[in-house]
């Protein structure tokens, strides 16, 4: 059962269909985001609380530089997809030129808003969903305070709600 880290992290009795797909995605693709969230939420449901914890901080580890990846192949491909002389400088608004009317931040012309700073205003509310299920109260309010105060700096009305 729990533990430490990797895909054999599965108790004998995850038999199913499901514990499979998640050894076999784990196996295969072990910096995938989706699944060490999995993985997460049957820790957190099987009450593994240190596993949970070691799950959700994989998941956003990896999540995070998964963004990062892609933020900046998007970068690349739409520099790539205009003709600059060494001279020139990007036009206003970034590579993808314009005005950002976006309310999810800068960047947001480049492919839609920015899921890594989501990811970063959700962190603090799952944190709060793990010590809140396992009946540490106290961090479970510190945590959801951290949730609304992030929330609130990246003008993300949805995760304040949320929190």
């Amino acid at each position: 059962g729990g533990g430490g880290g990797g895909g054999g992290d599965f108790d004998d009795d995850d038999d199913d269909a499901a514990s499979l797909a998640l050894r076999t995605a784990l196996e295969s693709y072990p910096e995938l985001p989706s699944a060490h969230f999995l993985l997460f939420l049957r820790r957190l449901r099987s009450g593994e609380r240190a596993g949970a914890l070691d799950s959700l901080h994989r998941y956003f580890d990896y999540a995070v530089i998964a963004e990062r990846k892609g933020a900046a192949a998007r970068l690349a491909s739409s520099y790539s997809s205009t003709s600059f002389s060494p001279n020139d400088h990007p036009p206003p608004g970034g590579p993808g030129g314009g005005v950002n009317n976006n309310p999810n931040g800068a960047g947001a012309e480049l492919g839609g808003p920015q899921p890594q700073r989501n990811l970063i205003q959700y962190a603090p509310v799952l944190l709060s969903m793990l010590h809140a299920t396992f009946g540490h109260d106290d961090l479970a309010v510190k945590a959801t305070e951290e949730a609304v105060r992030v929330a609130q700096q990246g003008g993300d009305g949805a995760a304040v709600s949320y929190a």
